[in-house]
């Protein structure tokens, strides 16, 4: 089990935790994946499934909810967050007298900088008050509730927002969509996830769709390393103490660098192609085995089944290529800091443990000279492997970005294909290969 330090300490329990507690060292835990680590391994399972339910980001409610999972006192407000509150609810009592309302005074705005603040702290829910307001699009995942129908300048409509993951209660918005804003309204929703697809393609392309689309591949990367053992032990001399630091600083930078290095083993190119090319297998073999008799249709048919055929039993060699050629492409990005820089940050602290057993100091440095009772420690070894891990997981982060934008890509040119195979197809043709289920009543006299 990973050691959990607080301020040097080790915690053991989760009342040493909250006796210890410091919610900047905390948080900064929950980021690295540290504290679900350790509530796992303590078992304390309630606990570690809510901290791993939270969104992995640095902000005021995260932190709330942080303090109430591991029942500790949350924050007090400072004067000028009380200031604050007491302003707000000044504005809402001239509008409402319910109480209901009143206990949200904290995720009001009253006026635009209050809403960004809001936005900016991860709030889930916003309450609107007073002021005039325009709702970026771009930020879902929002639901805002009107206090007095406050004025909106909101060039989208209800549904656009809706698309992008924003909902409103007690608000007035535009009934009717702007052009000159379409096109940011539907790039908000496809960043939110919404699909519309179906809505302009096929239904053979809409089902090679559904069964390839997913969101993007992600890992969390940890560093193999004996740090903790390194960093507690004594040693007889510097030279083993440092010696033995950087074989843990050099292991766990080779393990780094493998992650983004074409063709190596553990290369997260390899993972990625792995996982994206058996989503592919796994989400069109079904529909390519009951597309299979169209071959016998003629050339035209087997040219199409084939090549889609072979862009599916490929996929995987394809991706790992296209995915290699991204980390070469970027190799000055995806580039480790220099080793060096990371063997520098290692100090090795002497504890002198000799006594002076004679009046002499001559006679006691030749005592000393020959049984020296000096020994040696590593310290910055775990914050150095730490520092390289969130390298790591910076560059991780981006290539887990260009992957899925190329694993999209590739999805693309397999829904061309599948879209000018149904271009030819009617509902009874996919219906007789078993593609579309046979609606009751319906003849069978669009079947070709």
């Amino acid at each position: 089990m990973k050691p959990f330090l607080i301020h040097e300490t080790e915690i053991c329990s989760l009342s040493d935790l909250r006796k210890n507690f410091d919610l900047s060292q905390v948080t900064a835990a929950f980021l690295s994946g540290d504290l679900e680590a350790w509530l796992k391994d303590c078992y304390y399972d309630q606990e570690a499934q809510a901290v791993g339910s939270l969104e992995h980001t640095l902000s005021p409610a995260v932190e709330d909810e942080l303090c109430r999972i591991l029942g500790v006192e949350n924050p007090k407000f400072s004067p000028e967050q009380q200031e604050k509150l007491e302003r707000k609810l000044e504005i809402m009592r001239k509008i409402t007298q319910d109480p209901a309302v009143l206990s949200h005074a904290g995720e009001t705005a009253t006026n635009q900088r209050e809403l960004a603040e809001l936005l900016d702290e991860g709030k889930e829910t916003i309450y609107l008050c007073a002021g005039t307001f325009t709702v970026p699009i771009r930020k879902g995942d929002v639901h805002y509730i009107g206090v007095g129908d406050p004025s909106m300048e909101a060039p989208f409509t209800r549904e656009q927002y809706r698309r992008a993951g924003i909902t409103f209660e007690g608000v007035t918005l535009p009934q009717e969509s702007d052009e000159e804003t379409r096109v940011i309204a539907e790039r908000a929703a496809a960043e939110h996830g919404y699909d519309d697809f179906a809505e302009k393609h096929s239904h053979l392309a809409t089902l090679f769709h559904t069964g390839i689309t997913g969101i993007s591949i992600t890992r969390f990367l940890r560093l193999e390393h004996n740090g903790f053992d390194v960093v507690s032990e004594f040693y007889r001399s510097r030279g083993e103490a440092e010696r033995v630091a950087h074989q843990v600083i050099n292991q766990a930078y080779d393990q780094a660098n493998r992650y983004f290095s074409p063709g190596a083993s553990g290369s997260l190119s390899e993972l990625l192609a792995e996982r994206y090319g058996e989503r592919i297998r796994k989400g069109t073999a079904r529909l390519i085995r009951q597309l299979k008799p169209l071959g016998d249709r003629g050339p035209y048919w087997a040219e199409r089944l084939t090549e889609l055929q072979h862009r599916v039993d490929f996929a995987q060699e394809e991706l790992r290529k296209l995915f290699e050629r991204e980390l070469r492409d970027s190799a000055d990005y995806y580039q480790m800091y220099q080793r060096g820089y990371f063997l520098e940050r290692i100090d090795i602290e002497d504890h002198d443990f000799n006594v002076d057993l004679f009046d002499s100091d001559i006679i006691n440095g030749i005592f000393r000279l020959i049984h020296d009772e000096t020994e040696y420690s590593v310290k910055g070894l775990i914050d150095t492997v730490q520092e390289l891990e969130e390298d790591v997981r910076s560059h991780a982060d981006t290539l887990f970005g260009s992957a899925y934008q190329i694993y999209q890509d590739y999805c693309r040119e397999i829904e061309a294909l599948a879209e000018e195979i149904g271009g030819e197809l009617s509902d009874g043709d996919l219906v007789k290969l078993g593609i579309l289920p046979e609606r009751k009543g319906k003849a069978d006299s669009q079947v070709s």
